[in-house]
Formats: C-alpha cells, sequence, structure tokens
C-alpha cells in the first residue's frame, strides 16, 4: 500500500545509474539515480553532478553501474543533472575498485583522487595562438596603396621571421593594428601555418639536441632482453648502483614500445624529477622525431596544464608519460596504443606513498596496474626495498636482469 493513490510510473525506456560519490560515504554500490535521455548515452567510469539529501545539493561523482531496471521504486529517484566531460572509463575504474578494497578506502573518495585537479574544476587552458608565414607572390588582383605597402615590408623580410603572430608581424612593419595583416590573409599573400608539434609544457627551455646513442653493455642487454622475451604479464628487479646505464634500458624498452603502437608509463620519485630527467626521455624521442608523444605529470604543473596533458593522454596524443606518483593514474586506452610497459624507477623512495586518502604505494598500484594491462613492469633501484629484494630472491618474482 503506498501513501498516493497514482505513484508515478518508469518511462519503458529509462536507463538506471549507481554513483558512487566523490567523499568519504562507504556506499561501494553507488546511489542509484535516473539517467535522463537529454545526456546520450551513459558511460562506465564517467564523471556526473547529482542532486544529493534533502535539500538536492549538487555532488559529483562516478558512474560504477549501469541497469536497466532498479528495485527502488520510481518516485523516489532523482535523476543525474549533468555529466562531466572528464572521467576514469572502465579499466581506470577496475584499478579504483581494487585499490578501495586493497586500501579500505571509499570507492568515490579512491575514484576522486586519480583525477587531476584541472579535469575537476574545468581550468582553462590558453589556444595555441595563429601563426602565419608567406604564401606565394603577389595576386593578380590590384592591392590598394596600403595593402601593398604591407606586402612589400613583408616580403622583405628574412626567411627566419616566419611563422609569426599576427600583431608582432604588424609591429615589425610598422602597422599600429592588424588590419592590413588580415587584408592580405584575404587575398591568400599570407597562410595560416600549421600546427607546431605538441610539446610538453614540462619541456619549455629544454634543448633538445641529438646525443650519441650508447652501445648496450653485455648486462644491460641481457636486462633488456629478459623483458622483451617476456611474454604478457611479468615483475621485475633491475638492480645497478648510480650510473651503471638503468636509464639506457628504460629508454629502450620505452621505444620499442612506440616501434609495436603501445604506450609507455614511467614513474620516477617527486624528488628526483628533475628537467634533466625529463629530458632524458625527450631527447632520445626527438632523435626519431617522436618529441610530441611525451607527457609529462606532477605536481609542477599548473592545473590547466596537467589538464591538457591528461586530455593528450586519453585521446593517444601522447604515448609516453613520465611522471610522479600519481602519474600511475595517466588514463592510457588500449583503443588509443595499449600500455606496453611500466617502470618504476627508484622503486625503494618514500615518496611514491601517499599520506593522505586513499594511501596507496604506487609501487604497487602500478604492478596492479601492468597486471590488468598484462606488460611487464620494471622496478629499478641500487637500493632495492626489502619486499621487492625478497620477492626477487626468495618467491621467484621475474629475477633480477642487471646486478
Amino acid at each position: 500500500m503506498t501513501d498516493r493513490l497514482f505513484e508515478p510510473e518508469s518511462p519503458l525506456s529509462a536507463v538506471y545509474v549507481r554513483v558512487a560519490l566523490e567523499r568519504a560515504i562507504d556506499e561501494p554500490a553507488g546511489l542509484t539515480y535516473v539517467w535522463p535521455d537529454s545526456l546520450g548515452e551513459p558511460e562506465l567510469g564517467g564523471r556526473v553532478r547529482v542532486p544529493l539529501g534533502r535539500a538536492s545539493t549538487a555532488a559529483t561523482g562516478i558512474v560504477v553501474a549501469i541497469e536497466p531496471s532498479t528495485d527502488v521504486p520510481p518516485g523516489r529517484l532523482k535523476a543525474v543533472l549533468a555529466a562531466e566531460p572528464a572521467g576514469l572509463g572502465p579499466p581506470l575504474l577496475d584499478l579504483a575498485r581494487w585499490m578501495s578494497a586493497y586500501y579500505a578506502c571509499p570507492l568515490g573518495q579512491t575514484a576522486a583522487a586519480m583525477l587531476p585537479g584541472g579535469t575537476k574544476h574545468r581550468a582553462r587552458s590558453r589556444p595555441a595562438p595563429t601563426r602565419l608565414v608567406r604564401s606565394g607572390p603577389e595576386p593578380a588582383t590590384r592591392l590598394t596603396h596600403a595593402a601593398a605597402a604591407a606586402w612589400e615590408a613583408i616580403a622583405s623580410l628574412p626567411e627566419s621571421t616566419f611563422p609569426c603572430e599576427p600583431k608582432p608581424l604588424a609591429r615589425r612593419i610598422g602597422e599600429s593594428s592588424v588590419r592590413q595583416i588580415n587584408a592580405l590573409v584575404r587575398l591568400g599573400l599570407l597562410r595560416e601555418a600549421p600546427p607546431p608539434k605538441r610539446r610538453s609544457p614540462a619541456l619549455e627551455g629544454v634543448p633538445l639536441d641529438a646525443e650519441p646513442r650508447p652501445t648496450l653493455t653485455a648486462e644491460q642487454s641481457d636486462a633488456l632482453d629478459r623483458v622483451e622475451r617476456h611474454d604478457g604479464f611479468g615483475t621485475f628487479l633491475l638492480f645497478g648502483v648510480t650510473g651503471s646505464g638503468k636509464t639506457e634500458v628504460f629508454l629502450r624498452l620505452v621505444e620499442r614500445c612506440l616501434e609495436r603502437g603501445r604506450s609507455a608509463l614511467v614513474l620516477v620519485p617527486e624528488i628526483a624529477l628533475t628537467p634533466q630527467t625529463v629530458a632524458r626521455f625527450a631527447v632520445r624521442l626527438a632523435s626519431i622525431g617522436s618529441e610530441d608523444r611525451l607527457a609529462v605529470l606532477h605536481s609542477g604543473l599548473t592545473p590547466a596544464q596537467r589538464r591538457d596533458e591528461w586530455l593528450a593522454i586519453r585521446e593517444g596524443d601522447a604515448t609516453v608519460v613520465v611522471g610522479a606518483r600519481s602519474a600511475v593514474f595517466a588514463p592510457i586506452r588500449d583503443s588509443a596504443a595499449p600500455l606496453g610497459v611500466v617502470i618504476v624507477d627508484e622503486e625503494h623512495d618514500a615518496s611514491y606513498k601517499q599520506d593522505s586518502a586513499p594511501r596507496y604505494h604506487a609501487r604497487d598500484v602500478a604492478i596492479k596496474r601492468a597486471h590488468t594491462a598484462g606488460c611487464p613492469v620494471v622496478l629499478a633501484s641500487a637500493t632495492p626495498s626489502l619486499e621487492s629484494w625478497h620477492a626477487a630472491h626468495v618467491l621467484g618474482a621475474a629475477g633480477v636482469p642487471n646486478r
């Protein structure tokens, strides 16, 4: 018996979603909401805004299940308010479920920690500026006196001036505005240059000068071959003193991932994430024309920069990710370039341990992520942690390739 004469019926085509709220609410199954048709198709792992409580206060959460029906009376259900552009996607949602259970942290709170701040707060990135180049000789149509004077000045500029943005180009020829520049663009004398190669903001000011490729030592070759020969998931401990050439092994593994159309994830401690460290990868990738494939994730970037790097990874534009602890959550998608290798440098370092909820260890999460992706994970250190050393020598984990 209901206290209403007529209970509102649910639409025949209604879709219901379960949402894990991004707060410390231990409800792993999520709260049930109606998914409006106006929002399109729901996505597992997508981020949404929903009404919460009697006051219907807007709250954010992650879609953890999509259901065609529900046992909750339809009159008690509220509808999802909006779908956010950023989300985890199914693979990272599975990782969030594992972390939630393993580290005893609510699923929604765990999922929230996996998304960078720039994706949550809609940080705006600066659009790439328009750059112009000269496109050819003077057209057959007669130019106005002002346009002809502007074109004559532009034609006399050295080739190194271009590509150039409209305002600096106008100043260069003594114009107070871009009016004549725009006129020359309409006439076809100037055209927009193709966009430059994508470049991570962490590489600003980093020279990409070529460096000679070193010859591998016998130990480096052995380490590389052991990882390469292993099919599927496997954990490798790369043990070598500082300066023994572990980074060169990393670089070769990353190169081979790119050759196979796969992605690579490289974790380094926060204190070791210096321009020199990142530059090693950038210089090597530049030598094969792939410097635009590098993305860097760490706390030194602005929210907008982190959002742009995150989006480049999710869209498959960047397939080599170098970063600190939270980079283990990089949104690498199988549909773009499946994960081919995970590398954790200085795996013993204490900075891999997160000191706030969820209190995860990035090294262990990296191993789990490699396990899910079915690819090798390389733990490297000159002073391995006791647990990694024990696993390699006593439990028979994939060995110690370089010693």
